[in-house]
């Protein structure tokens, strides 16, 4: 838990400097024990901690009957290398178009503009469909669904309980800039994010482990 709670205030922090790069105005804003450019905050420690948890145990629901996410992790090429590739060549081409274009930072969020924005993660999602399962599809949305579902549950109690926003949304907020629909993309992506660490890690002790039982 201690790596998905560090992992998850790295996570934020580079998607708000990769909204930034194409976006005016930051795509949220933290309100309480704020750092880096208001990308986080140091109270979310333990929230991503258990949030890393928290989507795990929506894969488990969400694949254990339709995906074979064990097979996956145990196969050859494993599958966050798969989904980072992809994502990286995505943003690769995404960078080079935005800037080959002369394309200006986005004032406003559109259908158009913000389906650039996350071509790195649809290439992403659609090599592991290939590769995988169609099933992968269900998985991103169960992930972005209840991933922003129980952010906006846990920032309502904040509010309740210190009467204070932890964070206030930048672009086509509702509930006076609680909650926006373009979390449910970014909230995926953290779904495939955890699992990718998740599975890092057990190939990492898996390793470690095998190489103190020779010795």
């Amino acid at each position: 838990m201690l790596v998905f709670a560090f992992a998850g205030v790295i996570g934020e922090t580079l998607f708000s400097e990769w909204w930034k790069a194409f976006y005016t105005k930051s795509f949220w804003a933290y309100k309480v024990e704020a750092v880096a450019h208001s990308y986080t905050s140091f109270l979310n420690f333990i929230p991503w901690a258990i949030g890393g948890m928290l989507f795990l145990n929506i894969l488990g629901i969400t694949a254990g009957a339709t995906l074979n996410y064990r097979a996956i992790a145990a196969a050859e090429i494993p599958f966050y290398l798969i989904f980072a590739l992809a994502l990286l060549v995505g943003l690769l081409i995404q960078w080079i178009v935005f800037h080959s274009a002369g394309i200006n930072k986005f004032k406003h969020a559109s259908l158009s503009n913000y389906l650039f924005f996350i071509f790195p993660f649809l290439l992403a999602l659609a090599v592991c469909v290939l590769v995988y399962s169609p099933n992968f599809v269900g998985i991103a949305v169960a992930f972005g669904i209840l991933g922003a579902f129980f952010e906006y549950l846990f920032g309502k109690a904040c509010e309740l309980f210190i009467s204070k926003k932890l964070w206030t949304y930048k672009y086509l907020t509702i509930d006076n800039d609680h909650f926006t629909p373009l979390s449910l993309v970014p909230f995926s992506l953290a779904g495939f994010y955890f699992w990718g660490i998740a599975l890092l890690l057990q190939s990492l002790l898996k390793n470690f482990f095998a190489i103190i039982k020779v010795l």
